[in-house]
C-alpha cells in the first residue's frame, strides 16, 4: 500500500488556508502551524514541531507572513524538509500563461490594469497572488486558454525557487522591508529571482536599481517616461510603442508620475500579449484609482482629503507628494517603522507634517516644515491636520510606515481615515 503524502502548512492566512484546502483535495495528511491557536479544517493543528514525526514530512508550505528566519523554519531546514511558497505549490498545477508583477510600488495597480486590458481585448484573465487571491484557490480556472496575472511580493519569493512566467515585470526597487530582509542586496535578489525565470523580462528604465539590474539579463524589454526604448515610452504627450501612438497621456485618470510608469508597464505587457491599441486605450480610460492609493476621499471647505494608506515606504510617499505640487500639503506620517530613512521626505516643501503612532517621535526628530506636530494616534493626527489646513491645501494620508501599531492592515487604516473625513463633513 502506497504511503500517504504528508505536508506542513505554516501560517494560516488566506494563502495558508487555501493551500490546506487544495492539498487536502489531493489526499495529503496535513499539519498546520500558526502563531495563533486556530481550529483548522482538513489539518491537525500543532503548536510545536515536536508533535510531528518530521521524517514523514514531504515538504512544508510557508505563508509570506512567516519570517524566513523563524526558529521553526530553521528546524525544518535542519531536517532537510523542503520549504516552498503557496505560489510555487500552485504553479505546479496550472497551465495558464503567467504574468508576474513585482516591485516596491505599483504592483497591485499594474495587476488590476493588466487584467482589465486583457479582458477588454477579449482574453480570459484571472488575478492571483499577493493581490489577495491565493493561486491554489484558482487552479480549476487556470487552464491553457487563460492568463494568470500574479502580484508577487518579496516575502513570497523567500520560499519560491521555481516560478516560471511568460512575462515578468519589475516596476521599481526602493528601500523597503529592510526590517525583514536586512540589506538592499537581499531585497534586490528576491526581485531578480522572479525576473530570471521569465520568457519576457520587463524593466522600468527610469528606476536606477531596476535599470542596472536589467543589464544582467538578455532580451530585456524597457519602458520609460523619459526616453525612447524597446517597450512603451512617452513622446510628445503620447504613450508610444514601436513608433506607434497607443494613447494620450491625458487619457490617464490616475494621479502622479508613479501611475504614469504603471501605465507604461501595462502597455508594454499588453503589446507583448498582442492586444490592439483601441482595447488598451479603452481599458485605461475606464480605469480609476484603487482604494487607498492616492484616492481622493472628499473636499471639505476647499481642503482635499486624500487616502494613500497603501504607501508603506518612503518612495511611495514621495510619489504621492509629487502628485500635489500645486497644493499646500499637510502630510500624515507614521505607524510602525520598517528601518527606513525618512529624511528624503523633508527635502520637499511641506506646509505641515503631523507625525503619529509608534514611530512618530522618531520621525519628528528629523521632520522639517512650517508646521510640525506629533500626535499619539491617527485620529488625533487627523484633527490636528484639519485644524491647521487652509483653502487649497490637501490633507494627505501617506504614512510611509506599516499600519500594525494601530491597525490590522493598510486597508483598515485607510477606511478609518475615510470614516474620519465623513464625520468631519457631517460636523461630528
Amino acid at each position: 500500500m502506497e504511503r500517504k503524502k504528508v505536508a506542513i502548512v505554516y501560517g494560516l492566512g488566506s494563502s495558508g488556508k487555501s493551500a490546506i484546502k487544495f492539498l487536502s483535495s489531493l489526499g495529503y495528511v496535513l499539519y498546520a502551524i500558526d502563531d495563533k491557536n486556530e481550529i483548522c479544517p482538513n489539518a491537525t493543528f500543532v503548536k510545536n514541531l515536536s508533535e510531528i514525526n518530521l521524517k514523514n514530512i514531504d515538504f512544508a508550505v510557508v505563508s509570506p507572513g512567516v519570517d524566513i528566519n523563524n526558529e521553526k523554519l530553521h528546524l525544518l531546514k535542519k531536517n532537510n524538509i523542503k520549504l516552498i511558497s503557496e505560489l510555487e505549490l500552485g504553479r505546479k498545477f496550472i497551465k495558464s500563461k503567467i504574468i508576474g508583477v513585482t516591485g516596491t510600488n505599483g504592483k497591485t495597480t499594474c495587476v488590476n490594469l493588466i487584467d482589465s486590458i486583457l479582458k477588454q481585448g477579449g482574453k480570459k484573465s484571472v488575478k492571483v497572488g499577493n493581490v489577495g487571491v491565493p493561486i491554489t484557490s484558482q487552479i480549476p480556472n487556470l487552464n491553457k486558454k487563460n492568463f494568470a496575472v500574479c502580484e508577487v511580493s518579496s516575502f513570497q519569493m523567500e520560499t519560491t525557487n521555481k516560478f516560471k512566467t511568460y512575462i515578468s515585470v519589475l516596476t521599481n526597487i526602493k528601500p523597503d522591508h529592510l526590517d525583514r530582509h536586512k540589506t538592499m542586496d537581499n531585497y534586490i535578489s528576491l526581485k531578480a529571482k522572479l525576473i530570471s525565470q521569465a520568457k519576457y523580462k520587463v524593466f522600468n528604465a527610469d528606476d536606477e536599481i531596476a535599470y542596472n539590474l536589467s543589464k544582467n539579463f538578455k532580451n530585456t524589454i524597457l519602458f520609460s517616461k523619459n526616453k525612447k526604448c524597446n517597450g512603451a515610452y512617452v513622446e510628445k504627450d503620447y504613450i508610444v510603442y514601436k513608433n506607434k501612438k497607443v494613447l494620450s497621456v491625458s487619457d490617464i485618470k490616475l494621479l502622479g508620475e508613479k501611475n504614469l510608469e504603471n501605465v507604461l508597464a501595462c502597455v508594454t505587457v499588453a503589446k507583448l500579449c498582442k492586444i490592439k491599441n483601441q482595447y488598451i486605450r479603452n481599458a485605461v480610460l475606464n480605469f480609476n484609482a484603487l482604494s487607498h492609493r492616492i484616492e481622493l476621499v472628499d473636499i471639505i471647505d476647499n481642503v482635499m482629503f486624500v487616502d494613500d494608506s497603501k504607501s508603506t515606504n518612503i518612495a511611495s510617499t514621495l510619489c504621492a507628494i509629487q502628485s500635489f505640487k500645486d497644493k499646500d500639503i499637510i502630510l500624515l506620517l507614521g505607524g510602525r517603522d520598517k528601518s527606513l530613512d525618512f529624511s528624503p521626505i523633508f527635502e520637499h516643501k511641506l506646509y505641515g507634517v503631523v507625525c503619529y503612532g509608534e514611530c512618530g517621535l522618531n520621525i519628528l526628530s528629523v521632520a522639517k516644515g512650517e508646521h510640525i506636530f506629533y500626535e499619539e494616534n491617527l485620529k488625533n493626527a487627523f484633527y490636528k491636520a484639519y485644524e491647521i489646513a487652509r483653502a487649497n491645501s490637501v490633507v494627505l494620508l501617506s504614512p510611509a510606515c506599516a499600519s500594525f501599531d494601530e491597525f490590522e492592515n493598510y486597508k483598515k487604516r485607510g477606511e478609518y481615515f475615510k470614516h474620519l473625513v465623513e464625520r468631519q463633513k457631517k460636523g461630528l
